[in-house]
């Protein structure tokens, strides 16, 4: 994404905000999926890859712990 920014167009000071569909189970009773959306950033600022990695893993695990959280709560 960063390549195709500079090449494109100009890379931004900050992340990007991107959307991602997400499926989980809403309990353990149901087997069905539901699907929701969660927004996670995407560093397009950092050069350094090994910056944008530990970003990424970061936001990743910070989605993942909500999603945790959400399925958790009680209807």
């Amino acid at each position: 994404m960063r390549a195709w920014l500079q090449r494109y167009d100009t890379v931004p000071d900050g992340p990007l905000l991107i959307q991602m569909p997400l499926a989980w189970q809403e309990s353990i009773h149901r087997v069905w999926q539901s699907v929701g959306r969660r927004a996670n950033s995407h560093p397009v600022q950092l050069d350094d890859p090994v910056q944008v990695l530990t970003n990424l893993h970061t936001a990743t695990d910070r989605l993942n712990t909500a999603r945790t959280r959400d399925a958790e709560k009680p209807f």
